[in-house]
């Protein structure tokens, strides 16, 4: 079940499977996603480690607007700033982008979970807890 999570996970976000781990905070995942959409992923080293951090910690809120330097996924030291804008739904893309995150794996692995779990997910673990359940 862990791999078919994993995999369902890159296919829905659109990345790599190295971002995948346990501990991946899925918030992260999603932001990371955004960003590197439509850039030159080339020049990049990740670091994998760095997904379990708490990304809250480096965002900047400046009004209806945040940012968050992602320099900390990578290694090298380089600046990778995020951007975001809140929507008139009221909330940031990456936001919009976990709800869909969960719908998808509830149809890829079928599953059901009540909107009340699933605003507890916070890392790819807490996903693997739920499906042994």
């Amino acid at each position: 079940m862990k791999e078919k999570l994993f995999e369902a996970i890159c296919d829905s976000l659109l990345i790599d499977r190295s971002f995948i781990h346990e501990d991946s905070n899925l918030n992260l995942l999603c932001i990371l996603s955004n960003y590197l959409e439509g850039i030159d992923k080339s020049n990049l080293v990740f670091n994998p480690s760095s997904l379990k951090v708490n990304y809250l910690d480096h965002i900047k809120v400046k009004g209806r607007a945040i940012s968050l330097d992602l320099g900390f996924l990578f290694e090298g030291g380089s600046s990778h700033i995020y951007q975001d804008e809140i929507g008139s739904d009221g909330f940031y893309s990456h936001q919009l982008q976990i709800v869909f995150l969960i719908m998808s794996l509830e149809t890829k692995l079928g599953f059901e979970v009540d909107d009340d779990r699933a605003e507890k997910f916070e890392t790819v673990k807490d996903i693997l807890s739920f499906l042994k359940l």
